[in-house]
């Protein structure tokens, strides 16, 4: 942690501060002593690319009135398979505005990375400094 913690410009605490919030989010796994590390569990993929309908009884409505059929499996097709159905451009036009893909997942990263800091709350900001202590 303390290479890390240099690399980054940070303090140890604020490594395992970070390392502890994003275990709600991702699978860690960690490795203790020397040439020990914190890394993301190899059977998840964080920068997969993941589509959701926004309302799925609204994608059903537009897609029936534009004369498709064939949207159901058990559930409402995919995205991918729907998209495949209409093809790219109708897709877009008939179900563009109920289609949302969410932001990537939070990364631990040098200061000197160009992407735009996350700015998140503490717990004390949350509950108002109401019998919260950081120690």
């Amino acid at each position: 942690m303390g290479r890390l913690a240099l690399e980054l410009g940070v303090t140890r605490r604020t490594i395992r501060s970070d390392i502890t919030a994003l275990t709600v989010d991702y699978p860690l796994e960690t490795q203790r002593g020397n040439g020990g590390c914190v890394k993301v569990a190899d059977w998840y993929h964080p920068h997969r690319s993941i589509r959701k309908y926004t309302d799925e009884a609204d994608v059903v409505q537009a897609a029936t009135a534009a004369g498709y059929k064939d949207i159901y499996k058990k559930t409402l097709i995919g995205i991918g398979e729907m998209e495949k159905l209409m093809g790219k451009e109708q897709f877009r036009s008939i179900l563009g505005q109920y289609v949302t893909k969410p932001h990537g997942k939070l990364t631990l990263v040098p200061e000197s990375d160009r992407r735009e800091a996350v700015t998140a709350s503490t717990a004390q900001e949350d509950f108002g400094g109401k019998g919260f202590s950081p120690d």
